[in-house]
């Protein structure tokens, strides 16, 4: 593909850019004026593909004054939440503080206020089954069925059909605001955003050419050197040293993260059965015996993990193995799984009806994951829908906090080849290797990636300016 690079002369404008109405199937691709990206005279006019539009309708979300936008944001978050106020104030508690972080850290928490302001974007784009919730903290090691390690996305709660850009643009917003975070320059937050988008196109490019996403993104084979010494981490860990970390003599020790509940021990025994035998679940060290009973030991519940799912009930569950040892029991997770943040903002969904909320999520990962099937479950427990998965030993992920600006676009780079490798894997019924190719048709490369990278850039000022306001009502209490 034709390399862009950094576009050092992206404008930061406000206010954001936001849709107006779509562009249908068969229109005339619009054009745009745009800034001056390096390749192009000032003022040139470029082609954009249809159903990537600029201008919001009245009364959009990204239209409002700076009062009426507060009130908005505040009004999202507040019914967003409003199960999880009865079913868990604490968890929504412990999440709302979170937010007050950083901009950054308020962005992974709030999709749902993202995904209204999408509201009409992109209607004409190629879909595809979405991660949901892309950003730079979102991809990390994982293991495969056998064990094997494979870099790639690693979050899939928000996981639902719909237009492949929706997952580019969160991407793209993420890098922009965490560079944003890191005192980075204009240029640099543009070059990895750049480099993320870069990353996704050639992915895509890969993929249709040689139709091999079938294997892992990335595993400690092809891996680059920004996420190399990420696979030598992961597989120095082991099984002890999770052990030794969460439990005692065959019970959860109790800290910030863990409160023991171990008189729920039966009620996950039952879970567990079910889980078991209903999803073929495959647990280590024989556990998958239909012959064999699992037997646990201790439940705790998981706090201050991640942030979107703060709100969200999330128990750890220690299983013995087989040598009744200790030293090779099990600990699984258990996490509360809901409707998509997409498919609230839209209220609907192509897996509502057919899918609970905790199998869409492991429908997902199965898909957009190689040869993950059977690496993770699904259940109920009190009236709850849960995905059930093992808490790998081998659980790593890049410390973005301590990426400089050129590892940062090193890693973006990664990441979007990451996405795209999950996209690919991602085709909603037809033949699974035409999607990228639908994709690639789909738009200009040069006037795609130049559009996110602006648009990238204006939605982040955007959350900043968003993240300001709801510190201010907080301290106001308004939530």
């Amino acid at each position: 593909m034709t390399k862009v690079g950094p576009r050092p002369n992206v404008p930061r404008r406000k206010p954001v850019a936001a849709p107006g109405p779509a562009a249908g199937p068969g229109t005339t691709p619009t054009t745009v004026e745009t800034g001056s990206p390096p390749g192009l005279a000032p003022g040139t006019r470029y082609e954009r593909s249809p159903g990537f539009v600029e201008r919001p309708g009245a009364g959009h979300p990204l239209s409002l004054d700076e009062g009426a936008r507060r009130a908005h944001v505040v009004s999202v978050l507040w019914a967003d939440h409003a199960a999880a106020r009865v079913d868990n104030p604490e968890g929504v508690a412990a999440k709302l503080k979170k937010l007050e972080d950083n901009a950054f850290v308020f962005f992974r928490g709030t999709a749902a206020v993202f995904y209204r302001d999408l509201a009409g974007l992109d209607t004409t784009a190629p879909h595809v089954l979405l991660n949901g919730d892309v950003h730079p903290e979102n991809f990390g090691i994982v293991t495969d069925a056998h064990g094997a390690l494979q870099f790639g996305v690693n979050d899939f709660d928000e996981a639902t059909p719909g237009p492949f850009t929706f997952d580019v643009r969160r991407g793209a917003v993420g890098f922009d605001l965490l560079a944003h975070q890191r005192g980075m320059s204009d240029d640099d937050k543009a070059a990895a955003v750049d480099a993320f988008v870069d990353g996704y196109v050639d992915g895509l490019q890969e993929f249709a050419k040689n139709h091999d996403e079938e294997a892992p993104a990335f595993d400690k084979k092809n891996a680059p050197a920004v996420i190399e010494d990420l696979f030598k981490k992961a597989a120095k860990k082991d099984r002890d040293g999770l052990l030794e970390r969460f439990v005692d003599d065959g019970r959860f020790v109790s800290s910030e993260d863990l409160t023991p509940v171990s008189d729920r021990a039966p009620a996950f025994a039952f879970a567990l059965r079910a889980v078991r035998d209903a999803n073929n679940l495959r647990l280590v060290n024989g556990l998958t015996s239909t012959g064999k009973r699992p037997v646990v030991k201790d439940v705790a519940i998981k706090k201050n993990s991640g942030t979107g799912a703060l709100d969200k009930a999330r128990y750890y569950v220690l299983v013995e193995g087989p040598s009744k040892k200790g030293d090779d029991d099990v600990i699984l997770e258990f996490k509360e799984e809901g409707r998509s943040v997409i498919d609230r903002t839209k209220n609907q969904s192509l897996f509502h009806t057919r899918l609970q909320h905790a199998q869409r999520v492991v429908h997902a990962r199965h898909t957009q994951l190689a040869d993950s099937a059977g690496v993770s479950g699904h259940t109920v427990v009190d009236g709850k829908t849960f995905l059930v998965r093992e808490r790998s030993p081998h659980k790593a992920s890049v410390n973005v906090d301590k990426l400089d600006a050129g590892a940062l676009r090193d890693y973006a780079a990664a990441c979007g080849r990451a996405l795209a490798h999950a996209h690919a894997r991602g085709e909603i019924g037809g033949d699974p290797h035409e999607i990228e190719t639908r994709i690639l048709k789909s738009f200009d490369e040069r006037a795609f990636e130049t559009e996110i990278v602006q648009w990238a850039d204006q939605y982040a000022t955007q959350v900043v300016a968003d993240h300001a306001a709801f510190v201010a009502a907080r301290e106001a209490g308004a939530l």
